[in-house]
């Protein structure tokens, strides 16, 4: 994932996960809580983050689908919506962020799953 720092799970449903967001002229690393909302093995994960020193939530979705006994195809979603006074300018920044590493998220999800 961009700008995975670190992960550790607290319980089965919930962990705490550090990024560095870099949205060009702010790089910062977050830290958020993650909640799963809803799982469905293996196929579907839902969850809700926090940030835990930040103004901002979120949501996302993984989703795997058997295409082929070779082949998986992923969907990957994720929502973040800063607050506060900034957040129209913060939100802004993040969208484009996050538009802009979808390509890298998927060549490391490939070197992962395909060796």
């Amino acid at each position: 994932m961009p700008g995975f720092i670190s992960y550790q799970s607290i319980d089965e449903l919930n962990s705490e996960w550090k990024l560095k967001i870099d949205l060009g002229i702010l790089s910062r690393q977050v830290n958020f809580r993650a909640r799963i909302t809803e799982k469905r093995k293996p196929e579907f994960l839902s969850f809700e983050l926090k940030g835990l020193d930040e103004n901002v939530m979120g949501s996302g979705v993984l989703l795997l689908k058997k295409e082929s006994i070779t082949e998986t195809s992923v969907t990957f979603k994720i929502s973040l919506e800063a607050g506060g006074q900034s957040a129209p300018l913060v939100n802004s920044l993040v969208s484009s962020a996050l538009r802009s590493q979808i390509g890298e998220f998927e060549t490391q999800l490939r070197k992962i799953l395909i060796p």
